[in-house]
């Protein structure tokens, strides 16, 4: 995936598959031999489902 470390143990393959579970809902196949609008289109609705989810347990914490 990337060279970046990650902060949570094996959460690469979860990544992998929120990225073809995207790509899949888009109609998008992956790969190098694809444009970069539409690698960008499922990287990006990836960060965006991300912040939500964080947004969403801020809120649940905050609540408790």
């Amino acid at each position: 995936m990337s060279r970046n470390k990650l902060l949570v143990p094996g959460s690469e393959d979860v990544l992998e598959a929120m990225k073809n579970e995207i790509a899949n809902e888009f109609g998008i196949e992956l790969g190098a031999d694809q444009t970069a609008r539409n690698n960008g289109k499922v990287g990006g609705e990836m960060v965006k489902r991300l912040i939500r989810m964080g947004e969403q347990e801020l809120l649940k914490r905050n609540s408790q």
